[in-house]
């Protein structure tokens, strides 16, 4: 219980922190995967991937972009995920 309530103050504080601009996207999705025990990825509408963090790299649904390096997802998979409204 100490372990999860420790996470949520993390969580809660880098929130607090975003509002003064100094906001990781990958610090994000660190607190966020270790709370769900999941992979946790924060992309903008185009699939391209801001934040990451992976439990299980192997599950891994992007490539990494040849032209600009960026981590991205697939154009179809992107499609499904922008179908999604609910949480």
């Amino acid at each position: 219980m100490d372990q999860i309530l420790t996470k949520v103050r993390k969580l809660n504080w880098l929130l607090q922190e975003s509002a003064t601009g100094a906001f990781s996207f990958n610090e994000l999705c660190e607190i966020l995967s270790d709370l769900m025990d999941a992979n946790v990825y924060i992309a903008n509408i185009r699939g391209k991937v801001l934040g990451v963090n992976y439990k299980i790299k192997e599950d891994r649904p992007t490539f990494d972009d040849p032209e600009t390096g960026v981590e991205r997802f697939p154009a179809d998979y992107n499609e499904e995920l922008l179908k999604i409204s609910d949480t």
